[in-house]
């Protein structure tokens, strides 16, 4: 598996960008005159810094064979016993200022960049899971695990039972691990429901923590 290239690749370019630095000086009598254009050119500063480390980081993952996914992308992982449902969709699917801003039970679900989803297929794609998965949105009786991805028009779902072979099973963790890696990469602004205060967030954290320790 190379789950962790993947990332690093994701990841570190978020870091790349440091703040812009001004190279000139002012007197004190000019500063609060200039202090609003300082600011607008700092703000242009780190905006074209962000786009830069962005457009390099689209390189270096094209190395790589890691394109970004414009396509409707969405992926539901299952964790059957434990009863956790997590998943994640890309930009091009829906607008993350529009889905975190409805209000929802549970921050179940993360919307992606197009990038990321890029890097996750890649991954699912070297992990076998297209070769391995049924066609569809199939139910599986006695199934552990269940993995649903839907591309456009199109549905896959991947599963493990007690019943199923050892390379199976490997198919579905190396899978599995792959929904945990861009999920728990991402960083999450859902507005939801919640009168419990910062114990839910807490107790969320526990319960996903002990899912997948029991796996």
């Amino acid at each position: 598996m190379r789950i962790p290239l993947l990332l690093i690749l994701l990841l570190v370019a978020s870091c790349a960008a440091g703040p812009p630095t001004s190279t000139g000086s002012s007197s004190s009598t000019d500063q609060a005159s200039s202090r609003s254009a300082q600011l607008e050119q700092a703000g242009s500063a780190a905006e074209r810094e962000s786009v830069a480390a962005y457009e390099k980081l689209k390189k270096e993952a094209a190395s790589h064979g890691i394109y970004e996914e414009t396509s409707d992308c969405r992926v539901t992982l299952y964790d059957h016993r434990s009863g956790l449902r997590i998943g994640f969709m890309n930009e091009s699917s829906v607008k993350a200022s529009a889905y975190y801003s409805e209000e929802r039970d549970a921050a179940s679900f993360k919307v992606v960049e197009d990038l990321n989803m890029g890097a996750f297929l890649k991954q699912l794609e070297e992990s076998q899971f297209f070769s391995t998965a049924k066609n569809g949105a199939v139910r599986t009786p006695g199934a552990s695990t269940s993995i649903v991805l839907t591309r456009n028009d199109r549905t896959w779902t991947l599963t493990s039972t007690h019943d199923s072979s050892v390379e199976v099973m490997q198919v579905v963790q190396d899978c599995a691990a792959a929904v945990r890696g861009i999920y728990d990469s991402s960083m999450s602004f859902q507005l939801i429901k919640n009168e419990q205060g910062a114990e839910l967030f807490k107790r969320e954290g526990e319960r996903v923590r002990k899912a997948f320790q029991e796996r």
